[in-house]
């Protein structure tokens, strides 16, 4: 397994990039998909990659 991916509906992608930057929590990639959803991709303390997938965003 590659990463764990979790879909965020009605997600706010401006706001979930915020709210990680208060958290002190750095965005490894930063991409929007086909269907228009961003994909933020983040490392938890472990070093696991978790794909936060911003769907609905405006």
């Amino acid at each position: 397994m590659d990463h764990v991916a979790l879909r965020l509906t009605h997600c706010d992608a401006r706001a979930l990039r915020e709210h990680l930057a208060a958290l002190g929590v750095a965005i490894a990639e930063d991409r929007t998909e086909d269907d228009g959803a961003i994909s933020l991709y983040v490392r938890d303390p472990s070093g696991n990659t978790i794909e936060l997938i911003a769907a609905g965003s405006p």
